[in-house]
């Protein structure tokens, strides 16, 4: 009974400090104006369905908004690393150290070497994990960030766009939104996810919100994930990453629309996914829902977009926090 009590203490303290450093997010819980009662078409059968957004074409909010582009390099990609084994194989150490003063340096000079090992090992495992990205070198050596914003940017649902900037300090109306992608691709090489830290900046002046977005696509279902992915050029590739990154911006724009909603009213839930063929768990609350993506917020005070089961019933687009 003790643990229980000690457990739900230690998760109330954490919820505190999610959100009270989550007051100043964009996007603070559900997206209630633009996932209201319009049903969604049904993802296309294909061996990686397209990102359909949660923000209805039919009811998408409408702002002023500038997406910045600061560096016109290589789109990143990476391997998916699991780090949770980083540090792990360290034997204990015994302290020689006459008196207290000197046990303290010597613990302390142990924590140190341990994160340093600990570092030096995730460096590895993040190399030895971007091997998979290794056999695209025809694709990821020629696609610029540019390219990927622009075709993005064809496919976000929410209005009131201008062209793409390169700096934010002559835009003064409007939202400014900085554009920072990171991919990494599963090492079954069935699914892509996007790590997206938004860096947006409200109207007039003031200092910007950040806002960190994950977004899983659906596991490729083709036999040969990593042909499908570089056939024609790498247009499935780059396709799937530009729908990934429009979600992301849909997901932003919609919390700087006015879209929010507090999620302390919202119950947590365990969240059953997968990228590409490896089921994940993640706890978290979900804000919002259709018929090809959900919608949460994780303890970390981040979003998180995944698909939707397949045979996930009701197929309605919903706000949680509505019903």
């Amino acid at each position: 009974m003790h643990v229980c009590k000690l457990n739900a203490s230690a998760r109330e303290r954490e919820l505190k400090s999610i959100k009270k450093r989550g007051g100043g997010l964009l996007m603070a819980g559900v997206f209630a104006a633009a996932l209201s009662g319009t049903p969604l078409s049904m993802a296309s059968e294909s061996p990686a369905a397209p990102v359909v957004s949660l923000v209805d074409t039919a009811a998408r909010p409408s702002l002023s908004w500038s997406p910045i582009l600061l560096d016109d390099g290589l789109v990143p990609y990476r391997g998916v690393v699991n780090f949770d084994t980083a540090g792990m194989g360290a034997g204990p150490m015994m302290y020689p150290a006459p008196g207290v003063a000197g046990l303290l340096v010597a613990v302390l000079t142990h924590g140190v070497m341990v994160e340093s090992a600990k570092n030096s090992q995730k460096t590895k495992m993040q190399e030895d994990a971007d091997r998979v990205v290794s056999d695209y070198p025809s694709v990821l050596g020629e696609f610029k960030l540019k390219e990927l914003a622009q075709q993005a940017l064809g496919r976000v649902k929410t209005a009131g766009g201008q062209p793409l900037a390169s700096a934010v300090d002559h835009l003064k109306d409007g939202w400014r939104v900085v554009l920072k992608p990171v991919f990494s691709m599963t090492q079954d090489q069935k699914g892509l996810l996007l790590d997206h830290a938004v860096e947006a900046y409200p109207p007039g002046a003031g200092e910007p919100t950040k806002v960190s977005v994950r977004v899983v696509s659906r596991p490729v279902v083709a036999e040969q994930p990593g042909e499908w992915w570089r056939a024609n050029g790498g247009a499935h590739l780059k396709d799937e990453s530009a729908m990934l990154m429009a979600e992301s911006l849909d997901i932003v724009l919609a919390g700087a629309g006015g879209a929010h909603a507090s999620v302390d009213s919202l119950p947590q839930q365990t969240v059953r996914y997968l990228e590409g063929g490896v089921k994940k768990t993640e706890r978290a609350h979900l804000l919002a829902q259709n018929c090809n993506r959900r919608l949460f917020k994780t303890l970390r005070g981040d979003f998180l977009s995944v698909p939707a089961p397949q045979d996930a019933e009701p197929c309605l687009p919903q706000s949680v926090a509505n019903q």
